[in-house]
């Protein structure tokens, strides 16, 4: 979210520096160690992620950008409110507002990214029927988790939040103490927030193996090397090639990175077309 949640109210961009340079030990290894890593996270040089990581991460990103903003305006919001003495309705309306304003933001960032997803699997070829009714599908479900669990979860958090001992001890030290304090508590849900990326994972997925499908190839789950510890479904499922995508579903029970895994969307598996 970008500029005013409620009228009069203004948040400007912040930014952050990380001192990572000055913070590690400055051998010739070091420094170079932190701009490979930097040029990495670009997407150039040694360590470049693929396409589909660079969008998906991207889209990782939006969503936590977009929530900690709202957070922010959020926690400001009622510390003026609360530093006021506003009435528990005027609260409440805030409270609605706001989670009013992060739904749509979200709701958008997912019709905006979840269909890409598709496109970046298939390339050239053509989306089958099936497919298109599997992106409608999955922004229609990524729509249900954010109405009917993300929205009503934090409205929980936040009206716990302001009558809770600790965080009406800090509002008594003063407004800013209290904006913390409620910052804190809203931070907790940054990474579920950004897990709904999972649905664009997920469909990428899908449309590589029925992409297998349309070009007669085999398909490959593979691993995330990133993660050390992999859930069983990908254990016993993952690292494989498979003759076609029909093979790999039969012998997983229907079970591909994201879907049906013990994991759910909390590592970036990814199903290959075997080309060669």
């Amino acid at each position: 979210m970008r500029g005013v949640l409620l009228p009069g109210l203004f948040l400007s961009p912040r930014s952050i520096f990380r001192g990572e340079l000055w913070e590690s030990e400055r051998t010739e290894s070091s420094v170079k160690a932190i701009f490979e890593e930097a040029k990495a996270k670009r997407g150039r040089g040694p360590g470049r992620p693929s396409k589909e990581l660079q969008r998906v991460n991207a889209y990782q990103s939006e969503l936590e950008q977009e929530y900690e903003d709202w957070a922010d305006d959020t926690s400001d919001d009622l510390a003026t409110a609360k530093a006021d003495g506003e009435e528990p309705t005027r609260l409440n309306e805030i409270i609605l507002a706001g989670l009013a304003v992060l739904l749509l933001a979200l709701q958008n960032l997912g019709r905006n990214n979840i269909p890409d997803a598709i496109d970046l699997a298939l390339g050239n070829e053509a989306p089958t029927p099936a497919l298109l009714l599997e992106v409608a599908q999955a922004v229609m479900e990524n729509e249900k988790y954010l109405v009917e669990s993300l929205i009503p979860d934090l409205k929980s958090k936040i009206e716990k939040a302001l009558s809770d001992r600790d965080i009406l001890a800090a509002f008594a030290v003063g407004e800013s103490e209290g904006r913390e304090a409620l910052r804190s508590i809203l931070a907790t849900v940054t990474a579920r927030v950004g897990s709904y990326s999972g649905a664009y994972w997920g469909l990428f997925n899908r449309a590589s193996g029925e992409l297998g499908l349309i070009l007669d190839k085999p398909i490959r789950w593979n691993l995330d090397p990133s993660v050390k510890n992999h859930c069983r479904t990908c254990l016993d499922y993952g690292d494989t090639t498979y003759v076609s995508w029909a093979d790999m579903m039969a012998k997983t029970g229907g079970a591909y990175p994201t879907h049906l895994t013990i994991c759910k969307s909390n590592d970036r598996c990814s199903i290959e077309v075997v080309k060669e």
